[in-house]
């Protein structure tokens, strides 16, 4: 092949392989284009929300009632509810008889609840007996510690989420409710808000009934806004 030949046809791929179609380049910049509004719209519709760390308490507004008796010898107890029973505030719940004397001491209930009964052997194989009163409606007061630093974000009707100490959320899910007030504590330098919980009981994201104590204690999440991810690397653009 002649030399003249050789060079013109490099010179016609180099123009062939260098240039490149412009409909080619306009499919590009439309999938460019296309992928930038997916990901826009995508971004605005991720929910991206401030959150503030704050430690829970939570007090029961009815402990249960427990009633410890001894069987001594000398006496006679007879029992007037099996466990499980519900009782009212005032019902008997066991007569017990002095043997000797024939006089009778009667145990009432305290409150309103349901019966729980237990025995087991106590000092010289003394049987104690145990009477717990469950409340039939327990209801709890929650309240939140936040320090001065977040004081000022902190509102009432803000959404809060709740993992207890003694019930890992990865196992038994997580307590939801909401800021109803704040009470501020400027001498210890942090503030009490208070927290109404979705439910009247103790339950769950997973539905679990978490069996009341006195007082549980456990972290808290409060949430601030609900700003998207969109809002979160735009918005400071926008506003000005």
């Amino acid at each position: 092949m002649p030399v003249g030949t050789n060079e013109q046809y490099s010179q016609e791929m180099e123009e062939l392989i260098g240039h490149v179609p412009h409909r080619l380049i306009r499919s590009g910049l439309l999938w460019m284009l296309l992928v930038a509004i997916v990901i826009l719209v995508l971004s605005s519709r991720i929910p991206y929300p401030e959150l503030v760390k704050a430690k829970v308490t939570i007090y029961t507004k009815n402990p249960p009632e427990s009633l410890i008796i001894k069987n001594n010898t000398g006496q006679m107890l007879e029992f007037l509810v099996n466990n499980r029973d519900t009782v009212s505030r005032g019902d008997t719940l066991l007569v017990r008889q002095d043997i000797s004397t024939g006089k009778n001491w009667y145990a009432t209930s305290p409150l309103d609840g349901i019966v729980y009964t237990s025995k087991e052997a106590g000092k010289n194989d003394t049987l104690l007996y145990s009477i717990c009163i469950i409340p039939k409606v327990p209801g709890v007061d929650v309240y939140l510690k936040s320090t001065d630093g977040n004081v000022g974000k902190i509102k009432a009707g803000q959404k809060v989420w709740i993992n207890l100490d003694n019930y890992p959320a990865q196992e038994y899910g997580i307590l939801e409710g909401k800021i109803s007030g704040i009470m501020p504590d400027v001498s210890k330098h942090e503030h009490t808000a208070i927290v109404e919980l979705n439910s009247d009981k103790l339950i769950t994201t997973t539905n679990r009934l978490l069996p009341q104590q006195p007082v549980m204690q456990g972290d808290a999440e409060i949430q601030i806004d609900e700003k998207s991810v969109f809002e979160r690397i735009f918005g400071s653009v926008f506003r000005k």
